[in-house]
C-alpha cells in the first residue's frame, strides 16, 4: 500500500490497531463525535485565540481576557455540564503558568509539514517558545488526567521536536518538549538532543516501512477496544464479514 504521509496520530492508531488505521486512511472508520474531544478542542482554541493577542516578551493580558474568550467559544461546542469545568481549567492554568509573566510565544496551533523522502510527516504544534536560552520550547496541552510518561519516547512529542530542529537547520544542539496538564500545577518536560532526533528520524523510517509492507492489517485487541469508532464492525467482536474490498487497490493519502 503507498502512503504519502504519515501523523503522530496516524502513527498511534497503526501501532494501537493495524485494522483501525487502515480503516482511517481508507475514509471508512465510522464518524463519532465524542464531547471529550470537543472539549479538548474547545481548550486549545481559546488558548489560541488569547496567545495570539500578545507580542513577544508582553506581559500577558489578565485572567478576565482569556475567560471572556472562553465564554464566547464555549457556545459553539456541545460539552454539556462540563462548560463549569472549562472556567476552572483556564483559571488555573493563568494562575500556574501565565501570571506575572511574559508572553514568549513564537507559534500557536502551527500546521507543518516535513519531507522524510519517501514520505511527509504532518501535524499541528499546540505551542512553540522561545527561551530566555534562545533555545526552543514545545509545548502540548492535556486536558486529560496525568499521567507517568517517558517524554523521550513519546512519538508524538518527538514529532514536534524533530519539526523544531529541521526548522533551524539542525544546529540547535538542543529543545525542550513539555506536556502541560491543564490539572497540574507543574509541567512535564524534558530536553531532547539532536542526535536523539537524528535516531528518531531512523526509528520513523523503519515504521514506515513495516507500515506499507503491511499485508493483512490485524486488528489488535486493546484498552481502548470498548471505546472504538470500529467497534460495531469490528472482526474481532462480530462474525460480520470484513468491511475491505478483495479487490486491491493503491491508497493515497
Amino acid at each position: 500500500m503507498k502512503i504519502e504521509k504519515l501523523s503522530a496520530s496516524s502513527i498511534n492508531t497503526y501501532e494501537q490497531c493495524p485494522y483501525k488505521f487502515k480503516l482511517s486512511i481508507t475514509g471508512q472508520l465510522p464518524i463519532v463525535t465524542k464531547v471529550y474531544f470537543e472539549f479538548g478542542t474547545l481548550i486549545h482554541e481559546v488558548l489560541d485565540q488569547y496567545f495570539k493577542l500578545h507580542s513577544f516578551n508582553q506581559s500577558f493580558l489578565p485572567i478576565d481576557t482569556l475567560l471572556d474568550i472562553y465564554s464566547k467559544e464555549v457556545l459553539k461546542y456541545r460539552i454539556e455540564d462540563r462548560a463549569s469545568e472549562g472556567k476552572k481549567l483556564l483559571n488555573k492554568y493563568y494562575n500556574t503558568y501565565l501570571i506575572n509573566n511574559v508572553c514568549r510565544t513564537r507559534e500557536t496551533e502551527k500546521k507543518f509539514k516535513i519531507c522524510m523522502g519517501k514520505f511527509n510527516l504532518t501535524g499541528k504544534i499546540d505551542r512553540i517558545d522561545e527561551l530566555p536560552d534562545l533555545f526552543m520550547e514545545v509545548i502540548d496541552y492535556k486536558t486529560g488526567t496525568p499521567n507517568k510518561t517517558d517524554l523521550k519516547r513519546n512519538k508524538q512529542l518527538l514529532i514536534y521536536a524533530l519539526k523544531v530542529f529541521n526548522d533551524y537547520n539542525f544546529e540547535l544542539e538542543k529543545c525542550k518538549v513539555s506536556l502541560h496538564y491543564l490539572k497540574k500545577t507543574q509541567p512535564t518536560s524534558v530536553w531532547i538532543y539532536k542526535e536523539e532526533i537524528k535516531e528518531f528520524r531512523i526509528v520513523l523510517e523503519d515504521l514506515y516501512n513495516k507500515i506499507i509492507s503491511d499485508i493483512y492489517y490485524n486488528p489488535t485487541k486493546n484498552i481502548f477496544c470498548g471505546n472504538c469508532e470500529a467497534f460495531a464492525i469490528c472482526p474481532l467482536f462480530n462474525k460480520r464479514k470484513n468491511v475491505f474490498s478483495s479487490t486491491k487497490k493503491e491508497i493515497v493519502l
